[in-house]
């Protein structure tokens, strides 16, 4: 599960993947891209900015 995974998360700066584990089957789940689903606000607002400096946003290569 993890190295599906790290495959699935790679082309991303900050994703939860959901993955399942049922009779020794795996089953996706969701990729979630914002902290719970984008719904809630940090409290306080500093931490919004505390936490998005650990994203270099700048290394990410955007296809034309």
């Amino acid at each position: 599960m993890l190295e599906i995974a790290r495959k699935l998360s790679k082309p991303f700066p900050h994703v939860r993947v959901d993955l399942y584990e049922e009779e020794n089957k795996v089953f996706f789940g969701e990729l979630t891209f914002y902290h719970f689903g984008g719904f809630t606000k940090f409290e306080p607002d500093e931490w919004d900015y505390k936490l998005g400096e650990f994203f270099d946003l700048k290394s990410i290569q955007r296809k034309p």
